[in-house]
């Protein structure tokens, strides 16, 4: 009697595990066949998310690259690393509007202007270390 009662409870324990297990797959392949139902299209905030980068130059001696990129936000000049790992040169609010590297690669003149006005004022870089100098502070010209 007592084997009987237990080969009963492996049949129950074992009928709803296959239960259980069945269902689950059965909603997995609905949700499965959902997705794959209709071709998805992000909205326009995901394509704003896309960013790009921009080569603006290389020293003399081949060390150093550099480019601009919108990645942390704001368009800011960075310099690969020996490691090739970018290192973030500007830190302009509103990003930067221009980058010129000097001949030797030690200096550059860029271009920034405060929110959006594109009347850009003009800073020196030490493109080592990224400190920055102002040229112009005209806010009225372009």
């Amino acid at each position: 009697m007592r084997s009987t009662s237990m080969w009963s409870a492996w049949l129950v324990v074992v009928f709803t595990l296959w239960l259980a297990c069945s269902c689950l797959a059965q909603s997995h392949a609905e949700s499965q066949t959902v997705l794959t139902r209709t071709p998805y299209i992000p909205d326009i905030a995901t394509f704003l998310q896309i960013g790009g980068s921009t080569p603006v130059g290389y020293s003399w001696d081949g060390k150093d690259a550099f480019f601009t990129s919108s990645m942390s936000g704001a368009n800011q000049v960075y310099r690969l690393t020996e490691t090739g790992w970018p290192y973030q040169l500007s830190t302009f609010p509103d990003g930067i509007d221009f980058f010129t590297l000097s001949w030797g690669g030690y200096m550059a003149v860029l271009g920034a202007s405060v929110g959006g006005s594109e009347l850009s004022q003009l800073y020196l870089m030490d493109t080592k270390t990224g400190r920055t100098f102002p040229l112009s502070n005209e806010p009225k010209v372009q």
